[in-house]
């Protein structure tokens, strides 16, 4: 039989293929393999509390500024369909300790998920809503909270609650139209201070911060200047909108 080198195999296909490292690709190579991306845009907004708590919002500590640290493992539990999930098993066997660095000014219970959440900041959801509306998106009928898996501990219940606002929509540039997919109204993760060996430190600051999360339709060329273009966009839209408390 004849001996096979995976190593030789490799080096071939690469070569045939004519591959090219992505610290070295020029336009040119992405359009040579006709390249195409969507883009998943995030834009917080600046609004007094927190999406689903009333901790202020916006307000940013030190890696030392605060007053308890908080340890959690992560533990896998069966789905409603009696079964694990890969991933959470992956996760669960890089024996990771999570510590979140908790500050009293901008966290409480809820952030830690001792508490369940509170209504949804009117502030934010009429922002996002306004976005929504000013993308060209339809909005949807009922609003539904759902749960993103999180397991890198980044948001301590182990899911992210969001909700899509609108589908099926498009932003008008100078030369082209780009269609959006749906626009989100979410809350942030927690923000990390380092991850050493088993050990991953997080700061509970912008946990729970609400944030608009915006999805393109695949675009071809020009990725970072629409990707700027997006976020100008949502942010001037930001700081037109008024708010008069009830």
């Amino acid at each position: 039989m004849k001996k096979f080198d995976p190593g030789k195999n490799y080096e071939i296909t690469r070569k045939a293929i004519g591959y090219v490292d992505r610290k070295e690709a020029k336009l040119k190579d992405y359009k040579r393999i006709g390249f195409k991306s969507g883009l998943e845009v995030h834009q917080q907004l600046k609004t007094k509390s927190k999406l689903f708590c009333r901790c202020p919002a916006g307000i940013y500590h030190d890696h030392e500024d605060y007053n308890a640290e908080l340890i959690r493992h992560m533990r896998p539990t069966l789905s409603e369909l009696g079964v694990y999930d890969g991933t959470a098993l992956m996760e669960f066997k890089t024996k990771k300790e999570i510590r979140y660095r908790i500050n009293n000014q901008t966290a409480c219970t809820y952030e830690v998920d001792d508490t369940p959440p509170f209504p949804i900041d009117r502030l934010a959801l009429e922002i996002a809503l306004e976005i929504t509306i000013l993308s060209k998106l339809n909005v949807v009928g009922e609003v539904h909270i759902t749960r993103k898996q999180y397991l890198d501990g980044s948001i301590p219940t182990g899911f992210q609650r969001t909700a899509i606002l609108g589908v099926e929509g498009e932003l008008q540039l100078k030369n082209k139209k780009v269609r959006l997919i749906q626009l989100s109204i979410e809350e942030d993760s927690c923000r990390e201070i380092s991850d050493i060996g088993h050990v991953r430190v997080f700061k509970t600051d912008r946990l729970g911060m609400p944030l608009i999360e915006t999805v393109t339709t695949r675009i071809w060329k020009r990725l970072m200047s629409w990707l700027r273009l997006l976020n100008i966009s949502v942010s001037l839209t930001e700081v037109q909108v008024k708010y008069v408390p009830e």
